[in-house]
């Protein structure tokens, strides 16, 4: 399965239930490709900043990000 970099357009997360992930609100979140991902970026709720980052996890790229702030 594709895992993608993505962030919200707003101030506010989204919980994806059915694939176990969550999109933070203040920080980009990498996330499994899935159906409720899709219709969020349909609806212009969440941006994909990076279509393929591989086999990088969100904690993983939490630590990254955190260490560049």
């Amino acid at each position: 399965m594709v895992k993608m970099l993505v962030e919200t357009t707003g101030d506010f997360m989204f919980t994806d239930g059915t694939a176990n992930q969550d999109v933070q609100p203040h920080r980009p979140s990498v996330v499994k490709d899935s159906p409720f991902i899709k219709m969020k970026i349909a609806d212009k709720k969440i941006r994909v900043l990076d279509e393929d980052v591989g086999d990088k996890t969100d904690a993983e790229f939490e630590k990254e990000w955190e260490a560049k702030q």
